[in-house]
């Protein structure tokens, strides 16, 4: 047997989790968090392979560190198997969730946990069979009347208790190989959280002296910004920021993305940002002046029936005599010394929406419990204000609405616009188009995707 030591789940910060990895020589290894963190370039500098110790480094204890690693010195974990019948599923699964470090999954699996003793207070490996996750299932899906789960929601319920079966099972605990047989359906829905252009024109319009006017720059600032998920646009910080394009590592896929500064962007920071728009002085004073006097009657000539359309062709016109000014008034610039003159790099944009002791404490190595819990509230305030925005607003899209909605509308007007799904996997930030493939048929259906493969198949 071998071991090493690792630095795993590196974030966009490149802090990661110090790992021991065992190998037995037989092609299985296995993992066991040592529960300290830092940053990859201390690992590199700081950690001595034949030794497998760390030397003296002024970020981090080593001491407290090699202790813990010696504790492991003739500790065998492909020796440790499950021999007796009274350890039950339910206590390894508490077991589990202790010695997890990642707060959200930590999260996720508590409420998993709840669910399975709601069901049955404990459950033990012996009693894992197909009849019982089955039975279980039925549970899930019966156990709200007036909002039921989702079948997508009761499918990650079951995942996470085979991700921790799988554990014990690598531990020698032995699980019934039929348990996780059977197939969950897909939900039948269609997806009614996307705004209409009309909806997106209300909410544009809603000013600074108008209830929801922050929470207004967030949602646009996360449906400009290539449908950004609240988890990185709430977060954005004055360090993201720079000359040719605001630059997030997304929470959830570690990918980086690159978003331009758009007009509608750089309306939208002028806002969050309380700086002087001379764009809509522009357009106040002269750009509808010009408009009227240059158009009307061409406009008036062509369109006289159809004034919906005559609408449209000025708006055009307009959105044309407008893009050059954003150049010429120096908008990106004066954004971009607004935010250098009056934050940190590491200031959040949008920390009016945040909590104050998140803000105090997020910067750290490992966040404590209390500044992730009031980040988690943070996104949870945040939706539930947009439910009475819509409300208030007479949105078409009503209660449906959720910071996902950004996210979900960005993909409505691309998939409207026929656009190649390459480009949708791209401005989405996806790994894959697979990834993409499923997104599009899981929320927009099979028909909408089938458009977008034509389209990028065509000259195949």
């Amino acid at each position: 047997m071998t071991k090493s030591i690792i630095l795993h789940q590196i974030n966009t910060e490149n802090k990661g989790t110090l790992f021991i990895r065992f190998f037995d020589g037989h092609g299985n290894k296995k993992l066991i968090s040592l529960k300290f963190k830092m940053f990859k370039k201390d690992f590199e500098k700081s950690y001595n392979k034949e030794f497998l110790l760390f030397s003296r480094n002024q970020n981090f204890n080593h001491t407290e560190i090699n202790n813990k690693i010696k504790e492991y010195e003739n500790y065998n974990p492909f020796l440790q198997t499950y021999t007796g019948t009274n350890l039950s599923l339910t206590d390894y699964f508490s077991k589990e969730i202790n010695n997890t470090t990642k707060q959200s999954t930590k999260t996720t699996n508590k409420y998993v946990l709840n669910s399975l003793k709601e069901f049955r207070k404990v459950v033990y490996f012996e009693d894992l069979n197909l009849d019982f996750m089955s039975a279980y299932k039925n549970f899930l899906t019966h156990k709200r009347t007036s909002k039921p789960l989702k079948n997508s929601t009761i499918k990650k319920y079951i995942t996470v208790i085979k991700t921790i079966c799988n554990n014990a099972k690598r531990q020698g605990y032995k699980i019934n190989e039929s348990t996780f047989d059977f197939k969950i359906g897909k939900d039948e829905r269609i997806n009614n959280k996307v705004l209409t252009k009309e909806d997106i024109e209300i909410v544009n319009n809603i000013s600074k002296d108008q209830k929801y006017f922050v929470e207004k720059n967030l949602f646009l600032f996360s449906l400009y910004g290539q449908g950004l998920r609240i988890s990185d646009s709430l977060f954005i910080k004055a360090e993201n920021f720079k000359n040719s394009h605001i630059e997030i590592g997304m929470t959830k896929t570690k990918n980086n993305i690159h978003i331009q500064y758009s007009d509608k962007i750089m309306d939208v920071l002028m806002d969050v940002l309380d700086a002087p728009n001379p764009i809509k002085k522009f357009k106040l004073q002269n750009a509808k002046i010009y408009l009227i006097q240059q158009t009307e009657e061409t406009l008036t000539e062509r369109y006289s029936g159809d004034t919906k359309k005559k609408k449209q062709v000025q708006k055009e016109i307009l959105n044309n005599l407008l893009k050059n000014k954003y150049e010429e008034f120096n908008v990106k610039e004066n954004i971009l010394k607004t935010i250098r003159d009056n934050y940190k790099p590491n200031d959040f944009i949008f920390k009016g929406l945040l909590n104050e002791y998140y803000c105090k404490n997020s910067n750290k190595v490992e966040i404590d419990y209390d500044a992730w819990k009031s980040s988690q509230n943070a996104i949870k305030g945040f939706n539930q204000r947009l439910k009475v925005m819509a409300k208030l607003y007479k949105l078409s899209v009503g209660d449906n609405i959720s910071s996902h909605s950004a996210r979900y509308t960005f993909v409505n007007l691309l998939l409207e616009k026929n656009t190649n799904i390459y480009l949708i996997s791209k401005a989405l930030g996806h790994s894959s188009l697979g990834i993409t493939e499923r997104y599009i048929k899981r929320n927009f259906g099979a028909e909408r995707l089938n458009i977008t493969q034509t389209l990028s198949n065509i000259f195949d």
